[in-house]
């Protein structure tokens, strides 16, 4: 049975690295992780920040897209996080680590 260990909206930096801690363990022979950042352009123009909003809904949405992920087969365990505030260049907007049995 695979497990979602987080799965947030926060206006606090994320970190892939604690991502992938929650999900790995001995039993774990993949850990795939995905860090979504903010780049310095956008359609040819300069980005210097972004400011994200969340959605009331936010939160029950990526709880909801989470746990229809960790039921696929062969998912050991989940852990996603979206970051909302003003973010720089360089932040991570979105983090997430899955784990699985097989590579």
């Amino acid at each position: 049975m695979s497990t979602v260990l987080r799965a947030a909206v926060g206006d606090q930096p994320l970190s892939v690295a604690e991502h992938e801690q929650l999900v790995g363990g001995p039993q774990a022979g993949a850990v795939v992780t995905f860090a979504g950042v903010v780049r310095e352009h956008d359609h040819g123009r300069a980005v210097t920040l972004l400011e994200y909003v969340g959605h009331p809904s936010a939160a029950a949405v990526i709880a909801e897209v989470a746990a229809e992920v960790a039921a696929e087969a062969g998912v050991i365990a989940l852990a996603v996080s979206h970051r909302v505030g003003t973010l720089a260049v360089g932040d991570v907007a979105l983090a997430c680590a899955v784990s699985s049995a097989h590579r």
